[in-house]
């Protein structure tokens, strides 16, 4: 039985493809951006709603945006998990509302896929409004964006 030897809904910089040719004036590395930054989880009360969070990207690279995946620690039983919107490299939100974390399920082996990618300029900031959907108790909340910082090769 032929099966590949890569994962076919990963992006192709997590499959170790460099997506630019050898004439390219770039070179990709697998990256990715982590909120919070120190790695652990933010914790959000009942309910609670945070607008306008921000991730500053490095001055050194870009960013091609192209996998998401998150986790949460919770006090119940069950999650309500939580909603999130996100702004594209220009400013403007990717979705009209909030979305459902269960939405948009992705591993670190399998992020959820962003199609078409979107690609931020060093320095810029990822934006985004996220509310803890549990009504009951509060959670921790860990969000991860994939994909390749892009270096100039000059």
């Amino acid at each position: 039985m032929n099966s590949p030897m890569f994962n076919l809904w990963a992006p192709p910089i997590l499959n170790g493809f460099n997506l630019n040719g050898p004439d390219s004036p770039c070179i990709d590395d697998d990256g990715g951006y982590m909120w919070p930054a120190n790695g652990g989880f933010q914790t959000l009360t009942a309910g609670q709603r945070l607008n306008g969070e921000t991730i500053t990207l490095d001055f050194m690279s870009d960013f091609v945006w192209m996998g998401f995946h998150w986790s949460f620690q919770s006090q119940a039983t069950s999650s309500s998990g939580f909603l999130i919107r996100v702004m594209d490299d220009e400013g403007n939100y990717i979705s009209p509302g909030l979305m459902h974390c269960f939405n948009m399920s992705g591993t670190q082996a399998v992020p959820f896929p962003i199609h078409p990618y979107i690609h931020f300029k060093s320095g810029q900031e990822i934006k985004f409004d996220i509310q803890n959907a549990d009504l009951t108790f509060s959670q921790g909340f860990q969000l991860v964006f994939r994909g390749p910082k892009r270096y100039s090769k000059r």
